[in-house]
Parts: structure tokens; C-alpha cells; sequence
């Protein structure tokens, strides 16, 4: 969906003293469409005045066509828009030979100031210094004459006629207030058929008719403000790029719509990134020369503030992950914290992680634990950044650490302070370690909440290994604890890995305690009776 630019109504210009064809070589060009046919669409034309710059009409005309025909009613009614207008009529005629004749009727009460402007490209426009204006460069209307065989503009100052001959004139002919565009162009069934369908598309601020319908007026899902680069004219009259308030207007996409940028209710591009909603900016939208495309980083900001305010309307996994939501979040400098965290929650849930390379068990501890892992290729450089910006997400190792080697615990038991469960339990582990896994143990007993273990054997491929016990999180006195942390802490000693969803391990932890039963069967006194450790704690 493309638009293109505007008329300035009011802007002064200095007037042609010669309205003839030869001080205006932009219309001459069009001589050749009834004369020379021959030569009409190839010719230059002639250097017939010392201007620096020409226009060959046709070659433009030839340029304008690949966009359409639906930009020329955009253009119209942006220009009667940005007026003081309160009603706006469009009319385009069904082809008849190939051709259209196209009506745009607005009644804004001064209508044109100076009709020079109407002819002149480029004049300076008053719309420049205003960001809540559409224009900018006032060549808007000139370019819709430029598609037509002939046409005229009527306003409260007089008429201009763009004859078929190339020529213009003015006639006195006014009217009594607002102002009147009327040409005659190359139509095809298909231009048509197009144009009807982005005519439908408008979020018209004031009552606008197409064909003598009232074009649907919709109401917006929301309206908010934000900062977003428009472009307003310096004291020279040079349009710069400059940071601004202004208000943001979501629409529904209906059916067989695509999600589209407006200015100030005119379709300009349409969004790529699974966006579901159409994004109004009430200011100018900085644009590309043929006002058809806006630049990544502009699409960013918008993304950004949109997604800001409806990300508690981004509903699924898939519009959680789709690229727009993405490019917005990886916006670092203007997402914020909760935005980032609501679309992370949506994507992976409240439990979520990121692999932390440092300690390659933790990724599967921390899948066993219920914790959806994350690795480094689920999201863009710029989306780990804010990630890490906000803290969005732990990682693996601060919720499932299994690499513990460095940890200095803040309280380590003396054997004097051992109570009788500990010793018990030490003496269970030193004779049954060489029985089950062939390997003699030493023990230790700590106590330190910040290492987030229940149990340790420290990864030694030696004839002896350390079983460390963190009270902490382990109820000494319970049997039952004590059994289950024995068999866990011997599988990872013998399989030599930490990593509880490794199919070895679970092996292991069957042979072991099937083994574990078997010497409870043929060697009882080794495993003092419930009530014995129970007399034993007391």
C-alpha cells in the first residue's frame, strides 16, 4: 500500500508572468499525446527556455504508473484533509475506453490562497514547520496532474485548466468556498478494482465519501502517546528529523487486510514481523522520497512503543516469538523491564533459564527440576542484551548449579560436633560406598543455604571420593533421606556425571538399588532399625 505526497494549499509562491506552454515546459511536453504521435512517448523535450532543470511530462507519467492509480486519491484527500475542510467527496468513474475521470471535491473555507501553487513543484510549503500536517515537499498534486490528459482545479480564487494540448489557462471561474480537483487519466478494470479496496482502508479524521458513500469511520483499540522521529522544517525551510510527542492510534487488521502504517489515517507501507494491528502516527512519518517505505530503525521504534502498550494483548507463543515482538525487546535503550519480562513469560513460562556454558550439567539439572532451558540460538545478540540489561531470566547454574568445586561452604562440621545421626550416617556411607561402587568414601557434613546442593561426591576418578551432606536442605534424621541421597550421590560417582536426565544415571540408580536391597537381605546388621536411629538421634 504506497502514498505519495501533498499540495500545499496556502503557500506562496512567486507568480509565472507566462502561462503559455513556452514558460512552462512541464505541460509543453504533453503537445506530442494529439500531435506527433509518432514521437510523443520517445522524444526529449526541446530546450525552449534557459531553465536549468525540464520535465518531460510523459516520462514522468511513465515513472508514476507502477504505482497506481490509489496513491493520486490519497494524495487528493490528504491535501483536503490538511486543510480546514469538514467533508470531503471523492469520485472515480468506472474506465470507459481505457479512462477515468477522478473528482476530489473538499469545503475548506479559503480553498487555494494562490493557484501558482498548483502548477509550481516544489514550492515552499507551510506544511514543512508542521508535523501534524501530511505534506512536505508540495509536489503531491503536481505529480496527479502529471497522470492526467487533462484536468482543472477550481477554488475560491479562480480556476486553472490543463488542457489536452499541454497548455494551461486560467479562467475566473470560483467557487464559493473549498476547492475542486477534476482530471481525466488511464484507468485499467484493475487499478480500479485496487483503488476501491485501499479507498476502504482509510481512517478518514472527517466525514469522506467515495462514490457517494461515507467511507467507514472505525474506532481505534487504543490511543496512547509516545516519542517517535518526525520531520519538521528548520528556520530555512529544510525539513530535519527530530524527536517528538505525539499520539499512536491501533486499528483492527480485518479480513484480507495487512497489518499497515498510517500518517494521520493515510496508509503508507504495510508492516512485515507479524504485527496484528494497523499503527496510526498523528505527525509526519519520516519517509523515504517516494513517501512508499519507512527505514528499519523507524519500524523499530514503532514496535517498540506499540508493543510497550499491547503487550498485554500479544496472546500466544506465536506472536510472543514473531519478529516484530523481537526487534522491539532487542530495542534495548527504549524497551523497559517489564515489557521484556511479560514477553519471556509468554514465550517460555514463570520457570525459565538460560544455558550457562560455565556448567554444562546445569542445563539438564535445571530441565529436571521443571525450568524451560533456553539456549544461546533461541534469541538475537540484541535480545540477550536486554535480557541481561533487566534480568530478565537466571541462568541453568543459578538454579540448577551442579558444579560445586569452587564453593567454599560458610559452615564446615568438625568431627567433635558430629551428632550420633552423623556419625551414623558417615559410617553407612564408608561401608556401603566400597560394597555398591567399589570406591572408599570419606564424608563431610556442611551447612551453607547459598549452595544449593543437598548432597556433593566430588567427580574423582581416585580409589576415594568425598560424600559431602549439606544439612542445609537435608533432614539427617529421616531414614528414608538418607537412603535416597546415599543412591543419588553413588550414581553420579560412578557414572562420573552430574547430569541427572542421562539415561546411565537413571541405570545406575536401578542397579544400585537393586544391589542395595540385596545386601539389606544378606547382611542386615549392616542397616540399624528405624528405632535404633531413632533411640540413636535421641
Amino acid at each position: 500500500m504506497r502514498k505519495n505526497n501533498d499540495l500545499s494549499k496556502t503557500s506562496g509562491s512567486s507568480p509565472t508572468k507566462d502561462h503559455s506552454s513556452k514558460s512552462n515546459p512541464a505541460m509543453s511536453a504533453e503537445k506530442g499525446e494529439r500531435g506527433d504521435m509518432k514521437t510523443a512517448e520517445t522524444r526529449a523535450v526541446p530546450a525552449s527556455s534557459n531553465s536549468w532543470l525540464e520535465v518531460d511530462k510523459n516520462g514522468l507519467k511513465q515513472t508514476l504508473k507502477r504505482k497506481g492509480i490509489s496513491w493520486a486519491i490519497l494524495e487528493l484527500a490528504q491535501n483536503s484533509w490538511d486543510e480546514d475542510s469538514t467533508r470531503v467527496d471523492i469520485s472515480l468513474t468506472k474506465p470507459l475506453n481505457g479512462k477515468s475521470t477522478l473528482i476530489c471535491k473538499d469545503n475548506a473555507p479559503n480553498g487555494y490562497a494562490d493557484l501558482n501553487t498548483s502548477f509550481v513543484m516544489f514550492a515552499p510549503s507551510y506544511k514543512k514547520a508542521d508535523a501534524e500536517k501530511r505534506g512536505r515537499f508540495n509536489i503531491g498534486e503536481k505529480l496527479v496532474l502529471a497522470l492526467c490528459h487533462e484536468a482543472s482545479i477550481t477554488s475560491t480564487s479562480g480556476q486553472v485548466l490543463f488542457e489536452a494540448n499541454g497548455k494551461r489557462r486560467m479562467t475566473k471561474e470560483k467557487t464559493k468556498a473549498g476547492s475542486e480537483f477534476r482530471g481525466v487519466l488511464e484507468v485499467t478494470p484493475e487499478e480500479y478494482a485496487d483503488a476501491a479496496k485501499v479507498v476502504s482502508q482509510i481512517l478518514c479524521p472527517i466525514p469522506t465519501y467515495f462514490n457517494g458513500k461515507e467511507i467507514v469511520s472505525r474506532k481505534p483499540l487504543r490511543k496512547f502517546k509516545a516519542v517517535l522521529p518526525t520531520e519538521i522544517a528548520d528556520k530555512q525551510g529544510v525539513p530535519r528529523k527530530r524527536d517528538r510527542n505525539t499520539e499512536i492510534r491501533i486499528y483492527k487488521v480485518l479480513d484480507g487486510e495487512i497489518a499497515t502504517i498510517y500518517e494521520k489515517g493515510l496508509p503508507i507501507v504495510e508492516l512485515a514481523g507479524g504485527i496484528k494491528w494497523h499503527v496510526d502516527v498523528q505527525q509526519k512519518v519520516p519517509l523515504s522520497y517516494d513517501r512508499d517505505n519507512i527505514t528499519p530503525a523507524y519500524a523499530r521504534d514503532v514496535y517498540t512503543v506499540v508493543l510497550k502498550e499491547m503487550v498485554d494483548y500479544v496472546e500466544t507463543v506465536a506472536e510472543a516469538a514473531a519478529p516484530w515482538v523481537r526487534t522491539a525487546v532487542g530495542n534495548t535503550e527504549a524497551i523497559d523491564k517489564e515489557t521484556v519480562d511479560k514477553v519471556m513469560t509468554k514465550r517460555y513460562g514463570d520457570k525459565r533459564a538460560a544455558v550457562d556454558p560455565s556448567d554444562k550439567g546445569s542445563k539438564n539439572e535445571a530441565a529436571s527440576k521443571g525450568y524451560t532451558v533456553v539456549h544461546g540460538g533461541s534469541l538475537t545478540k540484541e535480545e540477550w542484551n536486554s535480557i541481561k540489561t533487566f534480568k530478565s531470566m537466571p541462568t541453568t547454574k543459578e538454579v540448577a548449579p551442579t558444579d560445586y568445586h569452587c564453593a567454599i561452604p560458610a559452615k564446615v562440621f568438625k568431627p567433635a560436633e558430629y551428632t550420633p545421626a552423623m556419625k551414623a550416617y558417615e559410617k553407612l556411607i564408608k561401608v556401603l560406598s566400597p560394597i555398591l561402587i567399589d570406591h572408599k568414601a570419606t564424608v563431610s557434613f556442611i551447612d551453607d543455604s547459598d549452595i544449593g546442593f543437598q548432597g556433593c561426591t566430588k567427580r574423582w576418578k581416585a580409589d576415594s571420593y568425598n560424600f559431602e551432606v549439606n544439612l542445609a536442605f537435608h533432614e539427617i534424621d529421616d531414614p528414608q533421606q538418607n537412603y535416597e541421597l546415599l543412591l543419588h550421590e553413588m550414581a553420579h560417582h560412578r557414572e562420573q556425571s552430574n547430569d541427572h536426565l542421562n539415561h546411565a544415571f537413571y541405570e545406575a540408580l536401578n542397579e544400585l538399588g537393586a544391589k542395595l536391597a540385596q545386601v539389606a537381605l544378606e547382611r542386615p546388621e549392616l542397616f540399624p532399625r528405624v528405632e535404633e536411629e531413632e533411640a540413636i538421634a535421641a
